[in-house]
């Protein structure tokens, strides 16, 4: 385990797999898109026309939520941020986003990203200029994406998506560059 996770073992949720925050020890997983800066996990954007991953957890996942802190306020309002799961080779995973333009979007990567549900956020649903709360509950063929304790949206995926490891994405459209920090993030085991 890397120096930037934090063990924390309730005696009363041993479903908790780990939290992670960052302190500003090395960790051997981040690239030239991602550094520790300030006590944030600090991503940036691969380019135009691009979605770069970071993995924190070691071991893949099934059943599993996935919860986070970021800001999201250094996105265009086309660009988004959000957690993929289930990814069990380079191009083959589910991701999950939110833009600050107040847009949605699911979609399933398999070389080639085939969009499942992409749409406005519903009325009521909050999205702060700055940090929000997002989470994503992968239950079999299930995947929910929640947004600051509210619902956004259930779907249910093609079975080549069994299991496979979680991780954060930021996607990036245009040649400026973009930034996402990330306060804490959490995985935790449904069963």
């Amino acid at each position: 385990m890397g120096d930037h996770i934090v063990p924390i073992s309730p005696p009363d949720d041993d479903r908790l797999i780990a939290t992670y925050s960052w302190n500003g020890e090395l960790d051997q997983r981040l690239d030239e898109m991602t550094e520790v800066r300030d006590g944030q996990l600090v991503m940036h954007g691969k380019g135009p026309s691009s979605i770069h991953g970071y993995t924190p957890h070691e071991s893949p996942e099934r059943d599993v939520i996935m919860d986070l802190v970021a800001d999201i306020g250094h996105l265009h309002d086309d660009e988004g941020f959000g957690i993929f799961v289930r990814r069990n080779s380079p191009d083959r995973y589910v991701g999950l986003r939110v833009t600050p333009g107040g847009i949605m979007a699911i979609s399933a990567f398999d070389g080639v990203e085939q969009p499942i549900a992409i749409g406005p956020l519903a009325d009521g649903m909050v999205l702060h200029p700055g940090r929000n709360r997002i989470s994503v509950a992968a239950i079999g063929p299930s995947i929910t994406l929640s947004l600051n304790g509210m619902v956004v949206t259930s779907v249910l995926i093609d079975p080549r998506y069994v299991d496979g490891y979680c991780g954060m994405l930021v996607e990036q459209r245009r040649d400026e560059p973009v930034e996402v920090t990330v306060d804490w993030c959490q995985l935790r085991r449904i069963w």
